[in-house]
């Protein structure tokens, strides 16, 4: 039994529509393919951004570790350091005690002097 013509134009007007509906499926996959090479293709600053951020803070909490340290013994020096200012005694004292130390020992001397030169004169008149 020979088709009639509209039976032949209606399968074949299926098969249009079938390859046709094939085609564009295709060509949506072939553009989703094309959008996951294009972002592969794209430089992931979002994991960039991440990546230093996280960078900074680790690299910031171990700066703190190491300068807190740092920080709290420079603090206790700059106290023991102001104490022990308030405690020495000033130059000038010094080196006025050690004049009046100098004079006592001067005046030590020449009192020896004296005795000695008292004693030789004594022993020489005594002969």
């Amino acid at each position: 039994m020979p088709e009639t013509n509209a039976a032949q134009f209606a399968k074949l007007e299926s098969r249009v529509d079938a390859i046709e509906t094939g085609l564009h499926g295709l060509t949506k996959q072939i553009s989703g393919l094309a959008d996951k090479i294009d972002q592969r293709g794209q430089t992931p600053w979002s994991l960039i951004i991440s990546a230093l951020a996280l960078c900074f803070t680790a690299w910031g909490a171990f700066g703190w570790l190491i300068y807190a340290p740092v920080v709290k013994d420079q603090t206790r020096i700059e106290a023991d350091i102001k104490a022990l200012e308030t405690q020495i005694v000033p130059r000038a004292e010094h080196m006025e005690r050690w004049r009046q130390q100098e004079r006592a020992g001067d005046d030590m001397r020449k009192r020896l002097d004296r005795l000695e030169e008292d004693r030789f004169r004594r022993t020489a008149e005594a002969r």
